[in-house]
């Protein structure tokens, strides 16, 4: 499998917030960033908020550069160094991670057996264009809706941000007063709209996942093949962050984040991921879940491990199933995933050029996701947002909707694999049907997964999460012979350079498979294909590697 090619965006910088009040103005410590990126590492710098609110800072050379990772690093250790600030990460965009089918799936369970020997085109259970939405129950969650004085129906009313490739003018999404086109942003480019042009590996992928949340009712006079959104009174606003949903560089989504805060949204249904975590997103995560915001993402396709943000207590992660009730036999799953929703063989709208619209079938996690955030969508609508904030206030809302689904939203089919699929397959009505909590459930949302990922509890356990199918003790004898330390000597490194290490471990899968490769020899030299590898690490690592 080739390295993917990484462009370097910026370094992310947080002063942290003990800055003094005068200089809490985002231009004003925008500027200090920038001084402080001169002074330290030399050249020109600019610097901008990642958005309103936001501690996190883009700062980049006037002059653009081509900076690999390891230099980047070493920029990186730099900023670290200066005792005013508080964290500092480099932004790299992916532009397309190459990932290929596992040969074999991780799940063994005969729900996912079945679906393993099925090729897609081979489901006629999927033949109904309306099959994901009867499966999920929606239009009984309409009706209960209905029935309900002073409910808000099929989503009325409620907001929902998508950070995505943007939108077409396709005739399933394109309805002007629930498409909050003026509203739309192109963080790519920094200009108002939102306009998708289909573009990079994943053109009109926006179109398709938000057709899934909120397209109307029912086919259009005539059409043999049609969308029903799960949510189809409910208002869409495309914020244009990547041309390719296999995500690395954060920092466009980090700025949607705040922006659907600083706009009052109430939903954001993120159909991306990406392999690596980063402090920044965390924080704009956690921004976003104060303030009343409902996160949902994809665990996603094809890799071993749940992605990021999906990863995040936070957020909802939400991994596919098909019309047959069996686990995509490509999606990812895990500890980390919450719920599963249909996402193989589903309807959705495809646009392969500026006027060339169809609908067809796609599978995925992304479709998966928009069929939970559109649930989502229903439940606040059902009971009101605003009577749910002032029930349980903004921070919690969150906490309380993620209750509610997996406890309640969800059924759960027999031999259903909890452990790595989450609670079960989302269920709208018994989700509307049940009673509202007297309070938010106290503490961590972590507490709400299904079977908690074991915490990260120091340096090893982060680098050695990028191997959830190997066993810690051979990821820790695979290091060990790579950096010639022992056990001691190896907490000591990891505390300096493993978060370099856990970013190369995310984003090149032959590292990956060389290191662990390693771990039945004796011999360090047999682990030498890791430590070439590394090539393109910093000196500090690679140094590490020479035994310096």
């Amino acid at each position: 499998m080739p390295r993917a090619q990484l462009a370097f965006e910026g370094l992310i910088v947080n002063l942290g917030v003990d800055a003094p009040a005068a200089e809490r103005d985002p231009q004003a410590i925008a500027a200090r960033v920038a001084a402080l990126c001169e002074a330290t590492l030399g050249g020109e710098w600019r610097a901008r908020p990642l958005g309103a609110g936001a501690a996190d800072f883009l700062a980049q050379p006037v002059t653009r550069k081509r900076i690999q990772p390891g230099p980047a690093w070493e920029m990186v250790a730099k900023l670290r160094g200066r005792r005013e600030v508080f964290d500092a990460e480099p932004a790299f965009r992916l532009p397309g991670l190459p990932v290929e089918p596992r040969e074999a799936p991780r799940l063994t369970g005969a729900r996912l057996a079945r679906s393993a020997l099925i090729p897609e085109a081979d489901l006629p259970e999927s033949d109904d264009c309306e099959w994901s939405v009867t499966m999920c129950r929606a239009r009984e969650a309409w009706a209960r809706s209905e029935a309900t004085p002073g409910a808000a129906v099929r989503g009325a009313g409620i907001v929902v941000a998508h950070p995505d490739t943007g939108y077409t003018e396709h005739p399933e999404l394109y309805d002007p007063a629930r498409l909050l086109v003026g509203e739309s942003f192109d963080f790519l480019t920094e200009t108002p709209g939102a306009l998708d042009p289909l573009e990079g590996a994943n053109p009109g992928h926006g179109t398709s996942t938000g057709s899934v949340i909120m397209s109307a009712a029912g086919p259009a006079a005539g059409a043999a093949a049609f969308v029903t959104g799960i949510a189809p009174q409910a208002s869409l606003v495309p914020l244009r962050v990547n041309d390719s949903v296999i995500y690395f560089s954060y920092a466009n989504l980090c700025a949607a984040l705040y922006y659907a805060v600083a706009h009052g949204y109430h939903v954001v249904s993120m159909s991306l991921g990406g392999p690596w975590g980063s402090g920044a997103l965390a924080r704009a995560v956690r921004h976003a879940v104060d303030n009343g915001l409902v996160l949902l993402a994809a665990s996603g396709n094809y890799w071993p491990w749940v992605v990021y943000p999906a990863r995040y207590d936070e957020v909802i992660a939400v991994t596919a199933c098909n019309a047959r009730e069996e686990v995509w036999r490509h999606a990812t799953a895990g500890a980390a995933v919450d719920v599963t929703a249909p996402g193989e063989s589903v309807w959705r709208a495809l646009t392969r050029g500026l006027s060339d619209f169809t609908v067809e079938r796609g599978s995925g996690t992304s479709y998966a996701t928009a069929v939970v955030a559109g649930v989502c969508a229903l439940w606040l609508a059902h009971f009101g947002r605003a009577n749910l904030v002032a029930r349980y206030g903004a921070p919690r809302l969150a906490a309380v909707f993620k209750e509610q689904l997996m406890t309640y939203g969800v059924r759960t089919p027999a031999g259903w694999p909890t452990g790595e699929c989450g609670a079960g397959i989302v269920r709208a009505d018994a989700l509307l049907a049940a009673e509202l909590p007297a309070t938010a459930v106290a503490g961590s949302m972590r507490r709400l997964r299904t079977r908690p990922a074991p915490r990260v509890e120091n340096d090893f356990d982060a680098v050695a999460s990028y191997f959830p199918d190997a066993d810690p003790g051979r990821v820790r004898r695979a290091l060990t012979r790579l950096f010639g330390v022992d056990e001691r000597g190896l907490a000591r490194l990891l505390g300096e350079v493993g978060d370099e290490l856990g970013f190369h471990l995310a984003t090149d899968p032959a590292l990956r498979a060389a290191l662990i490769a390693g771990t039945g020899v004796a011999a360090r030299r047999d682990v030498a294909p890791a430590a070439r590898a590394l090539a393109r690490a910093s000196r500090t690592l690679r140094a590490r590697l020479a035994g310096g």
